[in-house]
């Protein structure tokens, strides 16, 4: 049977564990703190539970009400009012612009948002060329270069900002804005783009909360694993590769003992140690780089310095992970 480690317990983590394990595969889930849920985290007030991250879903993507739905939740969704939103900008409420998750629909309303230079210079986004391009992009940056960086300051920085708990200059334009950005590769105006996509409209609002909080998908995706035997692991900080294999090093090793699924950590990407050990053979320190080289199929770049997955035997009885 195949066997899978997912390393972080945030809700990525316990989501893709819970799509693995529906395919039938082995998964243990590894995660450094004492908490399951990542950035979805609840805090009480008075007896009240809240959330002290992120408090509403994207109700226009389906993958996040699709899980809440397979989660017996779908009872408790609930969707904000119809009171509009408000910026505070130099001191002063103006009225929320129009627009597509943050990239303008409509710049007339941007008029009394922007100072002079900046409405003109989103204003002829029209009318300068956009070249078509072939890689994903930042979305701030984007929308700073399309409609100058005071749009991207006072309109998509608030909007995604806190719907992703990042900054809008950091954020990929494919995760955030997928249709907009398949048709922002192909050049063209990204002002006409976003129109485009709002006059075909959808229905229903834009977000989407739970009560209760939505920390209690965590709650719930963590009794879904447990009844479906995923192995949970809390306090299980993952830093070093420790593989034992059934045949020799070298460049042509196919069959990891154990998949990595994905990583998450704090900090940015770095060089990985990973000590890599198979039978008659001396156990070598390697980089990240060596590391995907001799073990196929896991991802190592992502990982900070001295990080990596401690790997087991495919007999159980071999089972081996470093994690401290």
């Amino acid at each position: 049977m195949t066997r899978v480690a997912v390393v972080g317990g945030g809700i990525t983590g316990l989501s893709a564990a819970r799509l693995l394990a529906l395919q039938g595969i082995e998964v243990i889930v590894l995660e450094a703190g004492n908490r399951w849920g990542g950035k979805l985290a609840p805090v009480a007030m008075n007896g009240v539970r809240l959330d002290g991250g992120a408090e509403s879903i994207l109700a226009r993507r389906p993958e996040g009400l699709q899980l809440i739905e397979e989660l017996a939740l779908g009872s408790r969704v609930v969707h904000p009012t119809e009171t509009k939103p408000q910026l505070l900008v130099g001191g002063h409420l103006h009225a929320m612009p129009a627009s597509l998750l943050g990239v303008p629909t409509d710049v007339s309303q941007l008029a009394d948002l922007l100072s002079a230079e900046g409405w003109r210079t989103a204003a002829s986004e029209p009318e300068r060329p956009a070249p078509a391009f072939d890689h994903d992009v930042a979305i701030g940056r984007y929308v700073e270069e399309r409609f100058g960086a005071e749009v991207t300051d006072r309109l998509l920085e608030p909007l995604l900002g806190g719907v992703y708990a990042g900054y809008a200059r950091r954020l990929s334009f494919d995760a955030v804005a997928h249709e907009l950005f398949v048709r922002a590769k192909g050049g063209g105006s990204l002002l006409r783009h976003a129109q485009a996509i709002g006059q075909e409209g959808q229905d229903g609002p834009v977000f989407a909360g739970l009560r209760g909080g939505v920390s209690i998908m965590v709650d719930a995706l963590v009794d879904d694993l447990d009844r479906r035997g995923v192995v949970l692991r809390p306090g299980a900080a993952v830093r070093a590769l420790d593989a034992l294999w059934s045949g020799g090093l070298g460049a042509g090793v196919r069959s990891p003992a154990v998949r990595v699924s994905r990583c998450h950590h704090p900090g940015g990407a770095g060089s990985a140690i990973g000590r890599v050990r198979a039978p008659g053979a001396a156990r070598r320190t390697v980089d990240d780089q060596g590391v995907d080289v001799l073990v196929d199929q896991v991802a190592l770049g992502c990982l900070p310095s001295a990080s990596g997955l401690g790997l087991g035997g495919r007999d159980r009885s071999s089972e081996h992970w470093t994690a401290w």
